[in-house]
């Protein structure tokens, strides 16, 4: 499961769409420019 169907590795690919699905979730978004707890996150972190 690690590997591609041809057995090359899809670590790249997996990360990438990680981080796709991260930036583009409109939940994640909101908790962190909308919700007073979010901010503080982004306080903390910037």
């Amino acid at each position: 499961m690690d590997r591609s169907a041809t057995g090359g590795y899809r670590d790249a690919v997996d990360i990438a769409t990680i981080i796709y699905w991260y930036a583009k979730s409109t939940e994640l978004i909101a908790y962190l420019y909308d919700d007073p707890e979010g901010q503080v996150v982004l306080i903390d972190n910037g």
